[in-house]
């Protein structure tokens, strides 16, 4: 009985943790393609970077990492974006370094990406 309530929990959680994640990347996404200030190298400042930094903090570093890379990802896919790929490749670095300098790691990354 025990054992079921627990796993109950822990699916409970993860789908929490999903839905979280969900909501980010359309966080992402939205505010990535909302407020565009145009850079002279073809690009653009947004306030999506401000939500992909959130989302590390609030859902650790893999689902942060996740939802960082396919809201932008998405964004530059909806609104014909400059950088396609690169987006997704840099989000990505931000989002490990990030795990690193809040105190989790690149083990916590490894360990999530094991199980």
């Amino acid at each position: 009985m025990k054992g079921e309530i627990r796993r109950m929990k822990t699916n409970q959680n993860r789908l929490y943790t999903i839905i979280a994640a969900s909501v980010m990347i359309a966080l992402v996404c939205v505010m990535t393609m909302v407020v565009r200030i145009p850079t002279p190298t073809k690009g653009y400042l947004n306030l999506g970077d401000c939500f992909v930094l959130l989302g590390g903090w609030l859902l650790g570093p893999l689902y942060g990492f996740l939802a960082g890379g396919i809201g932008s990802g998405l964004a530059d896919l909806l609104s014909g974006g400059v950088y396609g790929g690169n987006t997704e490749q840099r989000k990505h670095s931000s989002r490990i370094t990030l795990s690193a300098v809040t105190g989790e790691g690149v083990a916590a990354l490894a360990e999530a990406l094991q199980g």
